[in-house]
């Protein structure tokens, strides 16, 4: 099952619901076992990421994909891609730019995320 549009839709509901605060898109859209390992290299497990987000913890005030890649691996749908974004992380502001890389996994024709890891891009 290889649906480059089913995966990009599912990248754009991720990303809309980071940015809206949308937990009931993020519960359905993250696999249970669903890991982060974020810019700052720290691993976030699916019901932090969560609660940080319903908590108002972790905003996104923006997110900008600027690019992205899909590549199938069998039922395994990888993406490569370069965000712009800025939010807060409670009090503390923050911007980054970053290349990410998503792995989706097909079930039933839809797509769950199952890992998400993401690297900053340096100035200049």
């Amino acid at each position: 099952m290889e649906n480059e549009a089913q995966v990009r839709e599912a990248e754009a509901a991720f990303f809309g619901a980071l940015s809206t605060a949308r937990v009931e898109t993020l519960e359905q859209l993250l696999t249970a076992d669903f890991t982060l390992v974020g810019i700052n290299g720290a691993l976030i497990r699916k019901p932090d990421l969560i609660g940080a987000i319903a908590a108002g913890l972790l905003v996104f005030d923006r997110i900008d994909q600027v690019e992205a890649a899909v590549r199938f691996y069998g039922g395994t749908a990888v993406v490569t891609g370069q965000t712009r974004m800025n939010g807060r992380f409670g009090d503390a502001p923050f911007a980054a730019d970053s290349r990410y890389t998503h792995v989706y996994i097909g079930r039933g024709g839809l797509y769950f995320l199952a890992a998400a890891q993401g690297t900053p891009i340096a100035a200049g």
